[in-house]
């Protein structure tokens, strides 16, 4: 049975009751709502190959490649494969998908902030865990912003950005 607890205030939720490789619409449609809400949702113990894995990502939308070209999967573009360790590598294949990792992470970032339009979601399949820490975090701008004083939001209200 789904359920669906905050891990926080203002960000997170661990989702529980629930097998990604097996979800119908309704209870998609329930962690779809979660995900609108706590922004970031935890599903634990987890067993999906890669394609399930994007299967999964693609109930929230459209997957797009990564613009970085070495670090995608050779034969799922769309899946990106990360270490925490390795710093870069030859070009790896399908029967070797490791040889693409490539680290990533490092510094502080918002995911594809750059494109035009950015994506719903980054979804990400931890395969090897350390026993403690750990070095993924997360933060909720939309906090952020609503904490601003009044008359900070009200400058930058209308600012825009853009990489070049």
């Amino acid at each position: 049975m789904l359920d669906i607890r905050p891990l926080g205030p203002r960000l997170g939720a661990e989702v529980l009751g629930v097998d990604l490789k097996d979800l119908d619409d309704v209870t998609f449609a329930q962690i779809h709502d979660a995900f609108l809400k706590h922004i970031v949702l935890v599903f634990r113990d987890q067993d999906l190959t890669m394609e399930q894995f994007l299967a999964h990502g693609r109930r929230y939308g459209p997957l797009r490649p990564h613009i970085v070209r070495k670090s995608r999967h050779p034969v799922l573009p769309e899946l990106m494969i990360m270490d925490n360790k390795i710093i870069d590598t030859k070009k790896g294949s399908a029967d070797k998908p490791e040889a693409n990792l490539v680290k990533r992470g490092a510094v502080w970032h918002t995911d594809t902030s750059y494109d035009y339009v950015t994506v719903k979601a980054t979804q990400l399949y931890a395969r090897v865990i350390p026993s403690r820490g750990g070095d993924t975090l997360f933060s909720n701008a939309y906090a952020i912003y609503d904490a601003l004083p009044e008359a900070l939001r009200n400058r930058i209200e209308n600012l825009q950005a853009t990489y070049k």
